[in-house]
């Protein structure tokens, strides 16, 4: 059986044809629905080929399984941040990501929320990045094109088997063996089970897939869409792996490199939302045009200040007190909460709640009226920080 994609809103399907009885005329039967395309057309072509590089793109942000907590890579980032200590949570409001914040979905092995999500989700994306990497060697176009396109794909199976690794498995120390069970590594289009390799199995594989992607990645035409991968976010993600596994001197490198061509965002611009993609310190973020509406499972409907949802209204997300006063009066990350829980210069939904220490830094691009906002993946800060602490962590300046 081969792996089904949606391609609803410009997400590929590759799909197998049934083959009909012969009792039914040829003029009744569509062998080419509009809303599906056969393997070997869209590997025909690298035009055709770029609406599968896509189809993963759109699928950092679209609804999974119908529940209203899993919105992609927005689900992966706020399951994070109500797993650590920095976000307070001030009531149960509706009850989305209570579970995650009280530290039990993730523990649960049968939750079809945090294990069952991330799991399906990384492995999804891999399944379609292996069906571009064994392809589109193929198909018929422009050499840049392929490196464009395969380049990313080898980024996206690095990515998410260093997403996945991260939640799946005893954290990478390079003191040990990194000899316990990790993920299975699947790097072909199967759905042959297969075992699982080990932590430094998974990572070996991470770094020869993000080697790989900035080797086709390098040179190739600038992309046209910040929601697409190049050579610097190869680079990007390079220098985090590089941190996770302890290798400093590499973390440094690489980080140094991935920023280069792009420069840090402005005062003014720190404070207009965090949703905008075309800000110039994104290097990597996902684009969510207004008309298509993300309701109620977007990044936004949860996290922004202003979004009309109830989980907002009457719960909007808060910084521990302890954070915000380790933060300097002169920092400007200090002007995006609220201590007193009163000041109306910070957004709220109609007839939503103050709380002490709540946020304005996301805000809806929509207002209240809409979840529609731009999604944040990696930014040129992120890099600064990498390369000074890995320079520290190192022994250097």
């Amino acid at each position: 059986m081969k792996r089904l994609l949606n391609i609803n809103n410009s997400i590929l399907v590759i799909t197998s044809l049934l083959v009909l009885g012969s009792s039914c005329k040829k003029d009744y039967l569509e062998t080419s629905p509009t809303n599906a395309v056969s393997q070997d057309d869209i590997f025909k072509t690298t035009t055709n080929a770029w609406n599968a590089i896509n189809g993963i793109h759109r699928s950092l942000y679209v609804q999974y399984n119908g529940q209203q907590d899993q919105g992609g890579q927005s689900k992966n980032m706020i399951d994070v941040d109500f797993l650590g200590e920095d976000l307070v949570y001030p009531t149960t409001s509706n009850g989305w990501f209570v579970g995650t914040y009280r530290w039990q979905s993730h523990r649960n092995e049968n939750s079809t929320s945090t294990p069952f999500f991330n799991f399906d989700f990384y492995y999804g994306i891999i399944a379609n990045a292996n069906m571009i990497i064994a392809n589109i060697d193929g198909a018929s176009g422009p050499d840049a094109d392929k490196k464009a396109i395969k380049g990313q794909a080898l980024a996206y199976r690095a990515w998410s088997y260093f997403q996945m690794i991260q939640l799946f498995a005893k954290r990478f120390d390079k003191t040990t063996p990194n000899d316990g069970l990790g993920l299975s590594l699947v790097l072909a289009p199967t759905t042959d089970k297969l075992p699982r390799s080990t932590v430094a199995e998974v990572y070996a594989q991470i770094v020869t897939d993000l080697n790989a992607a900035i080797t086709n990645l390098t040179g190739i035409p600038a992309r046209t869409n910040p929601s697409h991968l190049n050579v610097n976010i190869a680079k990007g993600i390079r220098a985090r792996v590089a941190m996770a596994m302890q290798d400093y001197t590499t973390a440094a490198q690489f980080a140094s490199e991935a920023r280069q061509g792009f420069t840090l965002m402005s005062a003014a611009q720190y404070m207009q939302g965090f949703n905008n993609y075309t800000n110039p310190e994104w290097m990597w973020g996902s684009h969510q045009q207004s008309d298509q509406t993300t309701f109620f499972f977007s990044f936004f409907a949860f996290m922004s200040a202003d979004f009309n949802s109830t989980n907002i209204r009457t719960g909007p997300k808060c910084i521990n007190s302890a954070l915000f006063n380790s933060i300097a009066s002169t920092d400007i990350r200090k002007q995006l909460w609220d201590p007193t829980g009163t000041n109306t210069a910070f957004p709220i939904p109609p007839g939503g709640a103050r709380y002490p220490y709540m946020n304005r830094k996301f805000l809806s691009a929509g207002g209240s009226g809409s979840s529609i906002g731009d999604v944040p993946i990696m930014r040129v800060a992120e890099m600064f920080f990498i390369e000074a602490e890995a320079k520290a962590r190192a022994g250097g300046q």
